[in-house]
């Protein structure tokens, strides 16, 4: 398998995501941006062999939005999100 992970292990990822919609959704001739940042921790819960089993935990989520040239307005409710997880089961297969 190409992915080598051993068991326990910890580490971070930062993500950055921008989406574009244009037109707006509100029919004008602007374009929305929608930004997410997030910061995952990544803990290795399996380890063998041919499987992995990976949990990610939210430890910062942020979104903004962005219509053309007015200032970045705070997506309030991405805060939400910090603090849940999700698991990922990975093998050979996929």
């Amino acid at each position: 398998m190409w992915l080598s992970l051993s068991q326990a292990a910890t580490g971070r990822l930062a993500l950055i995501d921008r989406q574009s919609i244009w037109p707006a959704p509100d029919g004008s001739d602007a374009e929305l941006v929608i930004t997410t940042r997030a910061l995952l921790k990544e803990d290795v819960t399996l380890a063998a062999g041919r499987l992995f089993r990976l949990r990610y935990t939210a430890l910062r989520v942020a979104a903004s939005m962005t219509l053309n040239a007015f200032p970045e307005a705070p997506w309030p409710d991405a805060t939400q999100v910090t603090g849940r997880s999700f698991e990922l089961t990975l093998t050979e297969q996929g």
